[in-house]
């Protein structure tokens, strides 16, 4: 989410420490989807942060046998469009986090998938992404925050990925972050080649359109943009429950690596 949520999330809380082997899995999206209020929140109010041209209402989001967030235009309010925000109510830490979706087409549309602590829950700013411009669908945007720090990068894709269900997913481990699309890895970082997160964080899942100050980065929506993205699936497993047998040559990439 590019770290756009600090300062502007609603609901503040105490920080809680990392450690995941504690931490139960779930999984969304076997039988249906449910989202009971006691584990996701649903994002229902006005965004104030000037990188956004987007407000949430839950009115957008149908929980049926997956999820289907939409944004559409509105009119009367400083934000030109409503989109749809979900995330957790508990942290997670360390393990393995996937979703099988579909994303938003459009130019100035983002649909994210990750992983985010901050200062509104008393924490440093920590995160880890999966994101896709609506503008060029062709391409996975990954990065990650450590204390406030962004490393980001862009992996080409073999696929439209607006026109299929595919799965995307993060491993977090002590020492390294490794994104996968259909099982297969596709980009790695190691902990000595770069700075990975420690904090635990709630799990979010989001549609949205940029406003002009992000324009360079994802285009700029016009004023008749809708958009959908979809998703069949999400799951987190724990460290504790991944295998931990994998050799270095077993990565496909890393920042370090030739």
């Amino acid at each position: 989410m590019r770290g756009f949520w600090k300062g502007f999330i609603v609901v503040i809380v105490t920080s809680s420490s990392l450690n995941a082997e504690e931490i139960s899995g779930f999984e969304y999206g076997v039988q249906g989807f449910e989202l009971p209020s006691a584990t996701w929140h649903i994002a229902d109010y006005q965004m104030p942060n000037p990188l956004f041209d987007t407000d949430f209402s839950h009115n957008n989001l149908q929980v049926q046998e997956g999820l289907t967030l939409r944004l559409k235009p509105i009119c009367g309010r400083k934000n030109r469009f409503l989109g749809v925000s979900i995330r957790r109510q508990k942290t997670s830490g360390f393990g393995r986090y996937e979703a099988i979706l579909k994303p938003a087409k459009g130019v100035g549309v983002v649909t994210g998938f990750f992983l985010y602590t901050g200062a509104a829950y008393g924490t440093q700013h920590d995160e880890i992404d999966i994101e896709f411009l609506g503008k060029d669908l062709t391409v996975l945007n990954l990065g990650w925050f450590k204390d406030g720090v962004l490393t980001q990068h862009q992996i080409p894709l073999n696929f439209n990925a607006s026109t299929g269900f595919h799965s995307y997913a993060f491993e977090w481990r002590h020492n390294r972050i490794s994104w996968f699309v259909d099982g297969r890895l596709v980009f790695d970082v190691l902990s000595e080649n770069g700075l990975v997160p420690t904090t635990s964080g709630r799990l979010f899942a989001n549609i949205w359109a940029v406003s002009d100050k992000l324009k360079d980065w994802a285009g700029h929506a016009s004023l008749d943009t809708s958009a959908t993205a979809s998703f069949r699936r999400m799951k987190f497993t724990p460290l504790s429950q991944l295998k931990n047998d994998k050799k270095e040559e077993d990565y496909l990439f890393n920042t370090g690596g030739t």
